[in-house]
């Protein structure tokens, strides 16, 4: 990145060295619905309830395959 003053890019690095610890600011996060625990987003499944994350949804699958061969 350029900055056209030296402030400019100290201002920056405060900013996204205080924005770092944050849950949610450097990858979108939701709450799962299923566990209550935060996740990313990435593999989560949309329900009619809200939202659950991919290791809920990886068991919800298995659950459904076991009912289908049954």
């Amino acid at each position: 990145m350029i900055f056209t003053y030296p402030i400019d890019e100290h201002r920056f690095r405060e900013q996204t060295a205080r924005q770092a610890p944050m849950p949610g600011v450097t990858m979108p996060t939701f709450v799962c619905v299923a566990c209550k625990r935060r996740s990313v987003t990435k593999g989560c499944k949309q329900l009619s309830i809200g939202s659950i994350c991919a290791a809920c949804n990886q068991a919800r699958e298995y659950r459904r395959a076991g009912r289908t061969q049954a």
